[in-house]
């Protein structure tokens, strides 16, 4: 079964984003909140607010956290 929410990580510094875009907003924005809530909260984790891709129509959400 294909994921409906495809994620990407990219190192920033020490820290780190992690880019996860679907076609349905829920989806995502779930997915965002587990990546989230996996992340210790000494790397300071956060959601970005969910925009749009206005090619692929997909929905996507940021995940961001900085290195201990």
């Amino acid at each position: 079964m294909v994921s409906e929410v495809r994620e990407r990580h990219r190192p920033n510094g020490s820290g780190g984003i992690y880019s996860l875009r679907g076609k349905s907003l829920q989806a995502v924005e779930q997915r965002a909140r587990e990546r989230c809530s996996a992340i210790d909260a000494m790397r300071s984790p956060s959601i970005g607010l969910p925009r749009k891709d206005g090619a692929t129509g997909d929905h996507i959400v940021e995940v961001r956290y900085y290195g201990v």
